[in-house]
């Protein structure tokens, strides 16, 4: 679930730009604001991925669940922030390229640890599959970013962030119930 969450909303906005710039009065293609749109587009995917390592190396240090919950929080924070963005023109655009980038924090915190949980709760008879499917879920939600977007960008743009909040509220909880099978080993006492 969450790589799907955090993999919609990498092609999420896509479809959604042109509603959502209408929402804030603010014409992207006009001078000094043409910087809000491209940074909007790639600002969640560029702290995705300059934070991946990082994230990755904090989860050994301090648990793997640990950091992976905090992504559904963060992202959730995040999803939340972008939905009662208050103001218009460009400064409404600055504000949504804010919490994008906090989304991505989240987004990072989410995919630099499922494939380290999937390699932890599987054996190694079926981590093979069990990686696969994850790389699926990854094109699924990229897909479904780009219908839901369109989808959602007709009735309000606000439901295009609004719509991973529940998702990332029932992640969150669920995996603050979950009880820690392993602790934090080496990759080499697996």
């Amino acid at each position: 679930m969450g790589v799907v969450l955090a993999s919609v909303d990498i092609n999420i906005l896509i479809i959604a730009l042109p509603a959502i710039f209408r929402g804030i009065n603010l014409d992207p293609l006009s001078p000094g604001a043409f910087d809000y749109l491209l940074w909007i587009i790639f600002g969640y995917d560029v702290v995705t991925a300059t934070l991946l390592v990082t994230f990755g190396r904090l989860s050994d240090m301090l648990g793997r669940v640990r950091i992976y919950n905090l992504g559904f929080a963060v992202y959730t924070i995040g999803s939340i922030m972008l939905c009662l963005v208050p103001d218009k023109g460009q400064m409404g655009a600055l504000e949504i390229l804010v919490f994008r980038l906090i989304q991505g924090v989240g987004g990072a915190l989410i995919f630099s640890n499922s494939a380290a949980l999937i390699t932890d709760a599987f054996p190694s008879s079926e981590r093979g599959r069990a990686l696969g499917i994850n790389q699926v879920a990854i094109l699924v939600g990229s897909l479904l970013g780009l219908i839901l977007g369109g989808v959602l960008a007709v009735y309000d743009w606000r439901w295009v962030f609004l719509i991973s909040v529940p998702f990332g509220i029932f992640g969150t909880v669920v995996l603050l119930e979950t009880p820690r099978t392993r602790s934090n080993q080496d990759w080499a006492e697996s």
